[in-house]
């Protein structure tokens, strides 16, 4: 459930940095794909983590919030990889 894992913010601003960090990397032909969410909606901050990789980040887009927003990280898989624990990051 969603409302389980989103963050409140207590202040406004912009975002224009995206990364993400996962403990393992998901394996030959697989991919996870991150997506920045604010208020249940997908922002354009979004990074893939395919085969050998452990980590992405996204500096080519950016999204504004306001306090009182929500975040929180979508994760998309592709070709059944396994989970592993990720850990993330938006900043300006």
């Amino acid at each position: 459930m969603e409302a389980n894992v989103q963050i409140k913010l207590a202040g406004g601003g912009t975002f224009s940095t995206f990364k993400v960090q996962v403990n393992g990397n998901p394996g030959a032909g697989k991919t996870w794909t991150l997506t920045l969410r604010k208020n249940n909606a997908d922002t354009a901050l979004t990074c893939s983590i395919t085969g050998a990789a452990t980590s992405c980040s996204d500096t080519a887009h950016s999204a504004t919030f306001s306090s009182g927003d929500t975040i929180d990280v979508k994760v998309i898989p592709s070709g059944d990889p396994a989970a592993k624990p990720m850990s993330w990051v938006a900043g300006g």
